[in-house]
């Protein structure tokens, strides 16, 4: 299999020096980084935070099987993600730039695909062999530049969609070349393609399904090529089983529970809120929508709100189900006279079917979802056009000013996603009573510090939805902020009533009652986030802290090592142990843990002050002072910091840089309204660390 891929690399560098995929490539760039380029700065978004910012398992790249188990079904993209980070940090030009590029690479892919795809319908004289090349080349200029692609290209998170479809058309293009004449090296390279997209996303369990139709529309499909065949299908076949055994590892992590066929049920709903046929209802509408934005992508909306369609006989389910059939029909009875036609509608329909049919998501709609069914509308768009205007002038200009149109949409959406302000008001404007951007944009409000305006946008989401409880748990945090603690325990009280499994009201409820000193009631509600997502450190590093405050050091050392066991890239849990060992004067442990908590986040301020402190306790008095230096670097009012380096200046007798630095730390905590009495070093009379 591997073999396979190296001796493609030959083949691939051979076709990539062909002159017509060098003039592709070079208007691919050119025009994908004039339609794309404001987007490169476009800071982390909405899932970006949770998925890349905030998952430690992408900051190490010795660490791929933790990886892997994270989501077997996206490995491939979150190994992009833990390559993006180690070549560039968080620095979102990197990450923007490779799904770019990605993107790029599939919209050559895709010149390809639709040329090969040409080679099968000219037999049937639905293309001269001299216009394949230029239909494909307007096909692949329509994927790449479509304004539809913009969230699947913009929006990091959405690499997983990008990859899926490089693998999706690599797939298809070594099945086409197989039936030219079967080689071993391309079909170990298809046995490869089939397993890395199964790693990718989900939607790439449809391949089979458009092998079916190539087989069907241009192979003349009957039992007996099946038969015949059946080694080259074999692969497509392996997807069938791959993907959803993917999904049910997944699953079966995320709830930890065992392995069991069975589950495949719930591995195919992410959401048990919605019925089946309530879900296949509202697709209808929203396929009627797709279509529309496919060929109108005007007033594009980043969270559309959209209510279940739930009776049969509704206006919006009876029509648009009027309008789909009867594009299928007018397509089944085309196979035959018009196969290109036939092969783009059924690609429509085929590539949605794990998002649009009986397989119920959360969102009932998204742009993203677009992505691979691009690649029909384009090739319909690029072949119906050249059948209209025979004369190659006329459709060259025509094509080359749709393609200048879609560039300009593009250009200007990307605008939108340069600015996150603009991106999320511009939600709130278009989806004003949907619960989901109100809440979004508070968010954004409360990341930015204005408080009273994320408070705002929280309470105008619960009052559109009185069951959100995520806005109910950002209000709570915002109240907790402001001081308003009794409205911040009210408001997680009332998630937990809604929904007693909320790990983050249960964990911020357990943060109130430790910051009042119910120690016993926080335990309870730290026990129960733990019951609720065991494989989380949150919980265990919550519950450590609890005993260390208690003076229990045997437990509180317990459950920092169990927070670190769930989570080794925790540097708050080694920050937490080496707090620990130094209470105990184990100065030794405490500076090991503290420098694996730095190895892990080099800007550590709290780890690099702890650090000094343990390096004094052993006497390296140059590295306690080098580390609260550093500790006053990364953070420029860490009073801490200034009074253990006005105390080690003491003890080495240099009195002026003592009283300057104990002013500075006086001055910090003046111009932070702190009273008097709270003004000590982090040693008392007995040298024990004060834990802030």
């Amino acid at each position: 299999m591997i073999g396979g891929f190296l001796l493609n690399f030959k083949s691939v560098a051979r076709l990539l020096t062909q002159r017509s995929v060098v003039k592709l490539t070079i208007a691919v760039i050119v025009l994908g980084v004039i339609a794309y380029g404001r987007g490169f700065t476009s800071p982390f978004q909405l899932d970006d935070i949770p998925v890349i910012f905030k998952n430690p398992l992408i900051r190490h790249l010795d660490s791929l099987d933790k990886l892997f188990w994270y989501d077997p079904s996206r490995f491939l993209t979150h190994l992009t993600f833990a390559l993006n980070y180690h070549f560039s940090g968080f620095n979102t030009f990197g990450f923007h730039l490779v799904n770019f590029l990605l993107h790029a690479i599939c919209a050559i892919l895709v010149f390809y695909l639709i040329r090969e795809t040409l080679c099968l319908a000219s037999k049937d004289h639905q293309a001269s062999s001299k216009d394949q090349g230029l239909i494909a080349f307007f096909s692949a200029l329509i994927f790449l530049l479509h304004p539809i692609q913009t969230e699947s290209v913009t929006y990091i998170v959405q690499r997983s969609t990008i990859l899926a479809t490089i693998a999706y058309t690599l797939a298809l293009i070594l099945y086409l070349r197989l039936k030219k004449g079967f080689k071993i090296k391309d079909y170990q390279c298809l046995w490869g393609v089939v397993l890395l997209g199964a790693m990718t996303k989900p939607i790439f369990v449809t391949v089979p399904l458009v092998v079916l139709l190539y087989e069907a529309l241009f192979f003349r499909l009957s039992w007996k090529t099946i038969k015949k065949e059946a080694v080259l299908l074999l692969p497509f076949l392996a997807t069938v089983v791959l993907v959803p055994v993917f999904l049910i590892l997944f699953s079966l992590n995320y709830f930890s529970e065992s392995f069991d066929l069975s589950k495949l049920t719930y591995a195919t709903r992410v959401t048990s809120e919605v019925s089946r046929w309530d879900y296949l209802l509202t697709q209808w509408v929203v396929l009627v929508k797709y279509i529309q934005l496919l060929f109108l992508p005007i007033n594009q909306n980043l969270d559309y709100d959209y209510s279940l369609v739930r009776n049969l006989f509704s206006l919006p389910a009876v029509l648009s189900l009027i309008a789909l059939t009867s594009i299928i029909i007018a397509a089944y009875l085309l196979r035959k006279k018009n196969p290109v036609i036939s092969f783009c509608v059924a690609w429509f329909f085929i590539v949605l079917i794990p998002e649009s049919t009986i397989f119920p998501l959360p969102d009932l709609i998204f742009e993203h979802r677009l992505y691979v069914a691009v690649i029909g509308f384009s090739f319909l768009v690029s072949w119906g056009l050249r059948a209209i205007f025979t004369k190659k002038e006329q459709y060259v200009i025509l094509l080359s000013g749709i393609v200048l149109s879609l560039l300009l949409l593009t250009f200007a959406r990307n605008i939108f996603w340069a600015h996150p302000i603009i991106l999320l008001e511009d939600v709130v404007k278009k989806s004003p009573t949907k619960a989901r951007p109100h809440n979004n944009l508070g968010l954004f409000y409360q990341e930015k510090g204005f408080l009273d305006l994320a408070q705002a946008q929280y309470e105008r989401a619960i009052a559109l939805d009185s069951r959100y409880t995520v806005a109910r748990i950002n209000l709570g945090q915002i109240y907790f902020k402001k001081g308003k603690v009794s409205e911040a325990q009210r408001q997680w009280e009332e998630v937990l009533r809604i929904d007693p499994q909320s790990f983050e009201a249960n964990v911020n409820l357990g943060n109130l009652y430790y910051q009042q000193g119910q120690l016993e009631f926080a335990s309870a509600q730290y026990y129960k986030a733990a019951s609720i997502r065991p494989q989380s450190d949150v919980p265990y590093l919550n519950l450590g802290n609890i005993y260390m405050r208690l003076n229990n050091f045997g437990d509180a050392e317990n459950y920092f090592k169990t927070a670190i066991r769930h989570n080794p890239h925790s540097a708050e849990s080694y920050y937490a142990l080496g707090n620990l060992y130094l209470a105990q004067k184990m100065y030794s442990q405490s500076i090991s843990a503290n420098i694996q908590a730095l190895v892990i986040n080099p800007q550590y301020a709290d780890a690099y002050n702890v650090l000094g402190i343990a390096y004094d306790g052993v006497g390296n008095f140059e590295g306690a002072e080098r580390c609260f230096k550093k500790a006053i670097e990364i953070d420029a009012n860490h009073t801490a910091a200034y009074l253990n380096l006005a105390h080690y200046y003491k003890k080495t007798g240099q009195e002026n840089l003592r009283q300057e630095f104990e002013y500075k730390a006086k001055e910090i905590q003046k111009r932070f309204l702190r009273a008097k009495n709270n003004l000590s070093i982090f040693r008392d009379e007995r040298k024990k660390p004060v834990i802030e």
